[in-house]
C-alpha cells in the first residue's frame, strides 16, 4: 500500500513540474526572437548610412561628367549659331536697304547685333554661375560623406543635395536652350520700325528673365543644402573642416538684376 501511495505522489510531482518545464523551454525562443528583432535594426541603420555615403561618392563622379557635358553643349550651341546669326544679319541688312533714313538703318542693324551679343553674354554668365553652384554642391557632398563615415545621420543633407542637383540640372537645360536661340528684327516698313525693334527687345528680355529665375531657384536650392549641412553636429563639421585642405566655395552666386539691351 505504501508503495502505491509513493508512486501516486511521485506521478503528481512529475505532472506538476511539466508545465514549468514547458514554460522554461518556450521562454528561450522568445529571448532569441527578441534578440533577432533588435539586431536587424542596427544592421539596417549601418547599411543605410553606407548606402548614403556610396550614393554621394557616385554622385560626385556623375556631377563631373554632367558639368563637362553641359559646357560642351553650350559651346556647341554657340559655334552652331555663328553661321545662323551671320545669315540673319545679311537678311536684315537687305531689308534695311528699303529704309531711306541712313541713321535709322544703321541703328537697327547695330541693335540686331547687340541683341544676339547680349544673349551670348548672359548665357555665358548663367553657365559660369551654375558651374560655381555645382562646385558648392560637390564640396557639401564630399564633407557630408566624410561625416557619414563617423556614423552621423546625414539624411536631411542627402535629400537637400538631391534637390539642389535637380534644380541645377533644370537650370542647365534652360541655359542650353537659351544659348541656342537667335533674335532677328523683322522689318516691315519704315513707319513701324520702332515697334519692330521693340518687339525683339521685349522677347529677349522675357526669355532671359525666365532663365534667370530658374538659375535663381537652383541657387536657393544649393543654399538650402548648405543650411542642411550646417545642421549637422558642430564637432563633426569642425573635424572635417580641419582635415580638409580645401574649403567649400561660398554659396552666394549673384544673378544679373537687369537684362536690358542698352549697351
Amino acid at each position: 500500500m505504501k508503495k502505491i501511495i509513493s508512486m501516486i505522489v511521485l506521478g503528481v510531482m512529475v505532472f506538476c513540474a511539466m508545465p514549468a518545464y514547458g514554460r522554461a523551454k518556450v521562454s528561450k525562443p522568445n529571448e532569441v526572437q527578441r534578440a533577432r528583432a533588435v539586431a536587424p535594426k542596427e544592421v539596417r541603420a549601418t547599411t543605410t548610412q553606407k548606402d548614403k555615403r556610396d550614393d554621394l561618392m557616385m554622385g560626385r563622379e556623375e556631377r563631373k561628367e554632367m558639368r563637362k557635358e553641359f559646357h560642351d553643349q553650350v559651346k556647341e550651341q554657340r559655334e552652331a549659331l555663328k553661321t545662323k546669326i551671320k545669315t540673319e544679319r545679311d537678311e536684315l541688312n537687305k531689308k534695311l536697304k528699303n529704309i531711306r533714313d541712313l541713321k535709322k538703318r544703321e541703328a537697327v542693324s547695330t541693335i540686331g547685333d547687340r541683341v544676339n551679343a547680349l544673349n551670348g553674354t548672359m548665357t555665358t554668365h548663367f553657365s559660369e554661375a551654375l558651374t560655381k553652384l555645382t562646385r558648392v554642391v560637390s564640396g557639401i557632398s564630399d564633407r557630408a560623406t566624410r561625416i557619414a563615415a563617423k556614423g552621423v545621420d546625414i539624411t536631411a543633407v542627402t535629400t537637400a543635395i538631391a534637390t539642389a542637383q535637380t534644380a541645377i540640372a533644370d537650370a542647365q537645360n534652360a541655359v542650353t536652350a537659351q544659348a541656342g536661340k537667335t533674335y532677328s528684327i523683322v522689318v516691315n516698313k519704315e513707319a513701324t520700325l520702332k515697334m519692330d525693334v521693340s518687339a525683339v527687345r521685349t522677347t529677349i528680355h522675357a526669355d532671359l528673365t525666365a532663365v534667370r529665375d530658374i538659375v535663381k531657384k537652383a541657387r536657393e536650392a544649393v543654399r538650402a543644402a548648405a543650411l542642411a549641412y550646417s545642421g549637422l553636429p558642430r564637432e563633426a563639421r569642425r573635424d572635417v573642416a580641419t582635415s580638409s585642405s580645401t574649403s567649400t566655395p561660398p554659396v552666394s552666386t549673384s544673378t544679373p538684376s537687369s537684362t536690358g539691351t542698352n549697351q
